[in-house]
């Protein structure tokens, strides 16, 4: 499971996401690449005691250019 922190703007409580190795491998490789791309994850969101804030629970996980190049490939 990798575990990442961030804040959100103006508020002193942050979220965290979970995403599975096995997800995050080909979105850290897509980021080191191309700095400019953003991370895109999806999943479910609680309130976590134990973070004392937002938990994002990844269901998927992707860049907006492997996404892109996803869709172009179908088409």
């Amino acid at each position: 499971m990798f575990v990442t922190r961030c804040s959100l703007p103006g508020k002193s409580q942050g979220s965290w996401r979970n995403v599975a190795r096995k997800q995050w491998a080909k979105v850290a490789e897509a980021l080191a690449a191309n700095p400019e791309d953003a991370a895109i994850i999806e999943g479910y969101a609680a309130l976590d005691a134990r973070v004392e804030g937002i938990a994002v629970y990844a269901t998927s996980a992707t860049t907006k250019r492997l996404q892109a190049a996803k869709r172009a490939a179908t088409l």
